[in-house]
């Protein structure tokens, strides 16, 4: 039987927050919930901890054209060092390109 549950008897599990996940999605079936939802639906005071959508906190526009420069001039520097020969600062530039960009930095080596 894929993706069901079956048993015969009883069994018991220890009450941590993961089998009141579990517990919770038993009792509501075919049910699509957001894991934020399931999180306040389980521990109601994690509703005022954080917004809905915390994930990613909006930018300023002031702040988003500081890392929208940063980003032009950290480019322009690494195309000026790969085309002088200097690949390890041009891998550097790479790793800050990639942070401010919210990617993992990666290494020439690796393309």
């Amino acid at each position: 039987m894929a993706g069901g549950l079956c048993c015969s008897g009883e069994f018991y599990l220890l009450d941590t927050l993961g089998t009141r996940y579990l517990d919770y999605m038993l009792h509501h079936p075919n049910q699509a919930i957001a894991a934020f939802d399931l999180e306040v639906a389980i521990q109601p005071e994690k509703a005022g901890a954080r917004s809905k959508d915390s994930i990613q906190e909006k930018l300023s526009p002031e702040a988003r054209g500081g890392t929208c420069g940063s980003l032009t001039r950290l480019r322009a520097e690494r195309e000026e060092a790969a085309e002088t020969g200097r690949l390890t600062e041009a891998d550097r530039l790479d790793g800050e390109i990639g942070f401010i960009r919210g990617g993992a930095p990666w290494r020439r080596s690796e393309r």
